[in-house]
C-alpha cells in the first residue's frame, strides 16, 4: 500500500507486481498488467489486469470521474475547482487540484498504465484524461447498442436482444452511485446514463414480447417497476406481460398501484396509453405487440 494514494491492488497469481519501500515511501513499479477497464455504469471501477484497484479519497474520485466523462476533451481548471468545491472553493484551490492531479497521474503508474493506455495530459486552460476506445464500459455498451440497432432494422431480431442483453449487463446499478450528487456534471451525467440503460432494457423487452417470450419478462419488468415506480411505459409492459402470461388480476393490480402512486404523489391520472392497455384487459381483447409499439424509447 502506497501511503499517498490509499491505493491496494492484488496482482494476479503469477503476474508482475510491484514493490513499495514503506520506509523509504520509494514505489518500485513494474507492470501489472496490460488491460486498463474503467466502469461508471454503476459505482465507479478501476481494473487492470483483471484486479480492481480502489481509490478510497473522495477528491480523488470525483476528479478522476470528471475527466473521465470528459475523456479527451480538454476541462477547464476552474471547472475542475468547481466540480471539487463547488461555488466555494479555498484559496488554495488550484495548488490542492494540481497535487490531485499528480496523484492520479501516480496512481495510475502504480498499477503500470502506461501513456497508450491512459494519460492525464496538461493542456491551457486544465487537463485532459486520454484514453483510447475499448477502455470505457461505455464505449463497449454504446457499441452493443449500436449493433443492436442495426440488427433490428435489419430484421435480425435474435441478434439485436443479444446486443441488447450483453449491453444490460455491463450495468452494475445506479451509474456513478458512490460519487452522485458531488457536482452538476456527474449528477447530470448519471442520470442520463441511468436513463439511458432504461432505454436500452425496454427495447430489449419489447423484442422479447414481440418473441412471445412475455413468462420470462415478468421477473425482469417486476424488478423496472420496482426501480421506476411511476414509470407508465415500464408498468404497461409488465401488465402486457402479466396478462399474456394469463394472469389479468396482477396486470390489473399493477395498473392500480401505478394509478395510486400517480395520483397521491404527483396529484395526476394515468396517460392514454396505460389506460388503454387497461381497458383492453378488461375487454380481454389479445394484445399483440404490434398494440405496444406506442412508448418511442
Amino acid at each position: 500500500m502506497t501511503p499517498a494514494l490509499g491505493l491496494f491492488v492484488e496482482p494476479p497469481l503469477g503476474s508482475p507486481s510491484y514493490d513499495i519501500d514503506r520506509d523509504a515511501g520509494r514505489t518500485t513499479r513494474t507492470v501489472v498488467g496490460t488491460d486498463l477497464d474503467i466502469g461508471i455504469l454503476g459505482p465507479l471501477q478501476i481494473r487492470c489486469g483483471g484486479r480492481e484497484a480502489r481509490l478510497p479519497q473522495a477528491k480523488l474520485r470525483l476528479l478522476l470521474t470528471t475527466l473521465i466523462l470528459r475523456e479527451n476533451r480538454v476541462i477547464s481548471n476552474d471547472a475542475l475547482i468547481q466540480g471539487l468545491w463547488g461555488e466555494a472553493p479555498p484559496p488554495t484551490a488550484l495548488r490542492a487540484l494540481r497535487v490531485y492531479i499528480s496523484q492520479l497521474r501516480k496512481f495510475f503508474a502504480v498499477l503500470g498504465v502506461d501513456e497508450e493506455q491512459c494519460t492525464i495530459i496538461t493542456q491551457p486552460p486544465g487537463y485532459r484524461l486520454i484514453v483510447p476506445w475499448g477502455s470505457l464500459d461505455r464505449h463497449h455498451f454504446d457499441e452493443f447498442r449500436r449493433r443492436a440497432k442495426d440488427s433490428a432494422e435489419g430484421g435480425d431480431i435474435a441478434g439485436a436482444t443479444g446486443c441488447y442483453r450483453s449491453a444490460l449487463e455491463l450495468c452494475r446499478g445506479r451509474a456513478l452511485a458512490d460519487v452522485r450528487g458531488e457536482s452538476a456534471l456527474i449528477e447530470s451525467s448519471a442520470l442520463w446514463l441511468d436513463e439511458t440503460r432504461l432505454s436500452v432494457a425496454l427495447r430489449y423487452v419489447d423484442l422479447q414480447l414481440q418473441m412471445s417470450q412475455h413468462l420470462d419478462m415478468i421477473s425482469e419488468l417486476t424488478m423496472l417497476a420496482n426501480d421506476h415506480p411511476f414509470n407508465e411505459g415500464v408498468h404497461s409492459r409488465l401488465m402486457i406481460a402479466l396478462y399474456r402470461s394469463g394472469r389479468t388480476g396482477d396486470a390489473l393490480a399493477v395498473f392500480r398501484t401505478i394509478r395510486s402512486l400517480l395520483v397521491d404523489e404527483l396529484g395526476t391520472d394515468p396517460g392514454p396509453e396505460i389506460r388503454r392497455v387497461q381497458q383492453m384487459i378488461l375487454s380481454a381483447e389479445p394484445i399483440a405487440h404490434q398494440e405496444h409499439d406506442l412508448w418511442t424509447l
